[in-house]
């Protein structure tokens, strides 16, 4: 049963409708309106389903809270780093005079012009050192080829990618092309005196 204020027009119109003594005035109400008693039944249920329904959902509202959703950080993989002029081949399994140098196996499988480079220096230098150390005064137009530091070199340009040539004292600029490195092995061999045809051979081999 719920209670409800009406105005006093309002209530005197419901009074004058009554038919039978004793009359409430939800009976005349409902005569007026033609609503039967289980219509109102139905109607008192779904408020009652209504009602049920919002105070489920202010329960839910309450209770469930969102879970913080952690994004972790897809990992960086560190750059690989390749060096296309590092091939090394072990001095020791190279031969000792240049001659069997351009014919062996594993040189001539190398496909990197500065590994083939430092090998030959290193040959030529462990063939006859004394030559070599009076051969190296040779120099380009700008810049020196040779030296017997690092920091020599890199004091006539800081682009001049210095190598040591393994087993001597010497160090040698590799930031020429591959005709240029031919020139400085044809004039180093030239001053230590092979021969033209050997020359030839070995500079071609890079």
């Amino acid at each position: 049963m719920k209670t409800i204020e009406l105005e006093d027009d309002l209530y005197r119109y419901i009074a004058s409708q009554t038919k039978d003594i004793g009359e409430s005035a939800s009976d005349i109400l409902r005569r007026l309106l033609d609503v039967s008693t289980d219509v109102s039944a139905d109607l008192t249920n779904v408020e009652a389903l209504q009602q049920h329904v919002v105070d489920t959902n202010s329960e839910t509202k309450q209770t469930v809270t969102k879970s913080p959703v952690i994004v972790e950080p897809t990992p960086v993989s560190a750059p690989i780093v390749v060096d296309t002029e590092v091939e090394v081949v072990s001095h020791s399994t190279l031969p000792t005079s240049i001659a069997k140098l351009i014919k062996n196996k594993k040189f001539k499988e190398t496909t990197v012009s500065v590994t083939k480079f430092i090998q030959i220096l290193s040959v030529l230098y462990a063939e006859n050192p004394k030559e070599f150390d009076s051969a190296t005064d040779i120099k380009g137009r700008k810049r020196i080829y040779f030296a017997k530091s690092e920091s020599e070199l890199l004091s006539a340009g800081n682009t001049t990618k210095p190598r040591h040539i393994e087993h001597t004292p010497y160090w040698v600029i590799t930031n020429t092309n591959t005709g240029r490195k031919r020139n400085i092995i044809t004039q180093l061999m030239a001053e230590m005196g092979y021969t033209h045809a050997l020359i030839d051979a070995v500079s071609q081999s890079i």
